[in-house]
């Protein structure tokens, strides 16, 4: 399994190497249920997910309800990467990260790191994707800043298309708030850096 699982968990890692590991869902970390994940000054390389994550994968968050009033509420997830390197990492989706929802807000926040030499079906560098119904006030965001994504490809084996960055509509999916803020895109995909489905992508001083 991965080097880090973790369940309806706040998980923080800082300067930490993952290398040569091997699991279904998530090489290096994988994250359910879990509300934080953060990440600093960390080395993700040659990881590998059979299915999804290559490095790390993100799971879903349902909605809480209360033991007091049986209300519901929508929880907030967020993945934060600051200062960390992904490399030669693989998997069929996400090659080096992999993030959906399903009943809950997510942000993830990539800042001043570097995305090169990853391999994927969809997403050789990351796979984004939000399963909510459009009329649900749930949304996916993705800010990334001073962040390199450079030679990411599409595996060689697959038939399937999707760029670097792989942002998905599956059931209803409604991906808002995407902007990528003095990144580099370089020799990625055949299929492109960015592929996006249902999604608002803003791009400043690329």
């Amino acid at each position: 399994g991965s080097a880090v699982s973790a369940i309806n968990s706040s998980i923080e890692i800082f300067t930490t190497s993952f290398s040569g590991n091997h699991a279904n869902w998530g090489g290096a970390i994988s994250s359910y249920y879990s509300l934080l994940l953060y990440v600093s000054s960390c080395t993700f390389r040659d990881n590998h997910a059979d299915q999804s994550g290559g490095a790390i994968y993100q799971g879903p968050v349902s909605k809480r309800i209360s033991s007091f009033n049986c209300t519901e509420s929508v929880p907030q997830q967020t993945v934060t990467i600051d200062s960390s390197s992904f490399s030669n990492n693989t998997a069929n989706a996400g090659g080096a990260i992999f993030a959906f929802n399903l009943q809950s807000y997510v942000q993830i926040i990539i800042r001043e790191s570097t995305i090169s030499n990853n391999t994927a079906c969809m997403g050789a560098a990351i796979y984004a994707g939000n399963r909510h119904k459009p009329d649900s006030e749930m949304t996916f965001s993705v800010l990334m800043e001073g962040t390199t994504v450079i030679d990411n490809y599409r595996s060689s084996a697959c038939s399937t298309w999707g760029g670097a960055i792989y942002l998905n509509d599956v059931d209803y999916i409604n991906i808002t708030g995407l902007s990528f803020s003095g990144s580099e895109f370089v020799r990625n995909t055949p299929d492109g850096a960015i592929q996006a489905i249902g999604t608002n992508v803003h791009l400043y001083g690329n």
